[in-house]
């Protein structure tokens, strides 16, 4: 079976996803983050990309673009292929 790797959401490519694992930030980004939905054990997919832009993932059933800075500081658990 394979074991789940730990990635900063922006480090992952278009069409990636995983489980948000945990915020590695202080209390007003992850005060931020959450009330945007980024919670411990929400699915997480990356929707788009563009070189040093925004990022925009799929959290639940809802589109949210965050900047790189803060896409940085949520971490994700996907499985090895």
């Amino acid at each position: 079976m394979a074991s789940p790797t730990l990635f900063s959401l922006s480090d992952l490519t278009e069409g990636q996803h995983g489980t948000l694992d945990h915020i590695a930030g202080g209390a007003e980004v992850c005060e931020r983050l959450s009330s945007m939905g980024f919670v411990p054990g929400v699915a997480v997919s990356m929707l788009r990309r563009q070189g040093s832009g925004p990022v925009l993932v799929m959290i639940g059933s809802s589109r949210i673009a965050i900047g790189q800075g803060m896409a940085a500081k949520v971490m994700v658990s996907c499985e090895d292929d």
